[in-house]
């Protein structure tokens, strides 16, 4: 996920519906192919959200590597769930599978395969079926809890 903080709010881009996502604060915006098409909306001013888009002279970043990333806003690949116990896997195309906490897989969505350095992405799709399986095997609300 990438994130540009401006005076009407935070945007945000994050893997979406088997493309990326334009967000500004909760509200979403758009979706896109790819992450720089979202981040040229936002630099151009055609986001659909009329404070900013109104904006026409106001500085944005230029393209994607002018965005912060969450792990260096919140320093999400260190977060330690205290209240998740619950692990999924992940597998990677290499064959290789990481285990990781429902809450960092809703979060962010995109982890790094330890064995092959490659990407592995969460769809929605594969959000969706990790969450129902989860619901199955914690029925006693803690979803609930994850859902906030």
């Amino acid at each position: 996920m990438w994130f540009f903080q401006t005076e009407n709010g935070m945007f945000c881009i994050r893997y979406f519906r088997e493309g990326y996502g334009l967000f500004i604060d909760a509200e979403y915006l758009s979706w896109q192919r790819d992450a720089e098409g979202a981040a040229k909306m936002v630099s151009e001013h055609r986001t659909g959200h009329k404070p900013w888009d109104s904006l026409g002279t106001a500085d944005a970043p230029k393209d994607l590597s002018e965005w912060k990333l969450l792990e260096e806003i919140q320093g999400a690949a260190n977060i330690k769930p205290t209240h998740d116990p619950i692990v999924v896997p992940l597998d990677c195309d290499c064959g290789h599978q990481i285990k990781e906490s429902v809450a960092r897989v809703r979060i962010l969505r995109k982890f790094r395969c330890p064995a092959c350095n490659k990407d592995i992405t969460v769809g929605d799709k594969q959000l969706a079926q990790i969450m129902e399986k989860v619901q199955q095997e914690y029925p006693n609300g803690l979803i609930k809890s994850l859902r906030k």
